[in-house]
């Protein structure tokens, strides 16, 4: 007779590889569930690594190109500015002339740079002054209202942009632009602007707004967030080093951010909680007058 074959396996072996295979199973969902913990907290940490540092970045931008000795920084505190911000520069293709309502000029557009065009309702400008080109002791920026932007052509023929402007009784009235400044001189608009640390609804962000030229403040636009309670700290040195007494006085801006992450994440100490970062950093107003 021929032995029976043997077919199916034992209910001991079926134990077996299912033990083994839970135990399979274990592992590969606990490395499963560390991968995701971990990209989870790696998600976040690298949101307030990219926060803190866009916060830096765009303060140390907006602060840069200031001169507190000649009134662009109008007001400062440990947690918020009010800066003259930039928001064109051109160049004149034609000298100053007394016009009704002020002093009027033309822009060349081809020379006409900034994140928006010229506006009658928003801006302000400064008007370079030369006045004796053999001396600098005399150089000064006048400020002004613009009063109205309408289109021309300048003496070559070439587009241009004519700029009707108050100056400032401070800087002297219209007959201050009439003798000093000739074609070729810088001109440069500006609205005022605040950055501060903002609480929006228990959160603290980065924020700005910014004044039209009759003095009204637009609403408080979040750009960076969330900070932490301190996320925002500025400290104001003279151009010793020594803390600045006076807004006049600003030689450099020490920046502290403060980040946070948006979610909770596994934290590498243990438990769950945010994310923090920062960024520490010092910046030179490079447009202080060095004379």
């Amino acid at each position: 007779m021929h032995a029976l074959n043997r077919r199916g396996f034992t209910l001991i072996e079926i134990l077996v590889v299912m033990g083994l295979l839970a135990v399979i199973l274990s592992a590969v969902y606990q490395s499963i569930g560390s991968t995701q913990r971990l990209t989870s907290t790696q998600v976040q940490r690298l949101h307030v690594q990219q926060n803190t540092r866009a916060a830096a970045l765009y303060l140390s931008y907006a602060l840069r190109e200031l001169d507190a000795s000649d009134g662009d920084l109008k007001s400062a505190s440990a947690t918020s500015v009010r800066i003259r911000s930039m928001r064109w520069a051109g160049v004149l293709c034609t000298d100053p002339q007394a016009t009704v309502g002020g002093v009027g000029f033309m822009l060349r557009n081809s020379l006409l740079f900034g994140v928006r065009a010229p506006n009658s309702i928003l801006d302000s400008i400064l008007l370079f002054r030369d006045g004796d080109p053999t001396a600098r002791t005399d150089d000064r920026w006048l400020v002004g209202g613009l009063q109205s932007v309408s289109n021309g052509n300048c003496p070559d023929g070439a587009p241009g942009t004519v700029i009707i402007t108050a100056i400032s009784a401070a800087s002297g009235g219209a007959d201050s632009a009439l003798v000093g400044i000739t074609a070729g001189a810088p001109i440069r608009g500006f609205q005022v602007e605040e950055i501060s640390l903002w609480d929006n609804a228990g959160e603290r962000w980065l924020a700005r707004r910014s004044a039209d030229r009759g003095g009204s403040w637009t609403a408080m636009e979040m750009l960076v967030g969330p900070l932490t309670v301190n996320g925002l700290q500025f400290a104001y040195f003279d151009s010793t080093g020594a803390a600045a007494t006076s807004v006049t006085e600003v030689a450099s801006v020490g920046l502290v951010v403060r980040g946070r992450s948006p979610k909770p994440a596994h934290l590498s100490s243990g438990g769950i909680g945010y994310v923090h970062d920062s960024v520490i950093t010092r910046v030179t107003l490079r447009n202080n007058q060095g004379f």
